[in-house]
């Protein structure tokens, strides 16, 4: 959705300016996001995901979100071509 004209009115989405204020922050070296996962974290779904247990069950043995999960056990998988 970004600007547009209405009836000769200049509309801007209200998130335009946040998004501005993010890449501004990014330009000035900011790290974006959430906090990283522990390397802690990390060893333990990879330990568990390899001896067969299954994304939403280590997910919430851990408290964290499937897609974290997702995240971890995929960074190890090379590229598909």
């Amino acid at each position: 959705m970004g600007s547009g004209v209405i009836d000769g009115i200049s509309v801007r989405a209200p998130h335009d300016s946040g998004t501005r204020k993010g890449l501004a922050r990014a330009a000035q070296g900011k790290r974006l996001g959430g906090p990283s996962v522990s390397a802690g974290i990390v060893s333990k779904v990879k330990s568990r995901r390899h001896k067969g247990q299954g994304i939403l069950s280590i997910a919430k043995e851990l408290g964290i979100g499937t897609g974290t999960v997702q995240r971890i056990v995929n960074s190890d998988r090379p590229a598909a071509t």
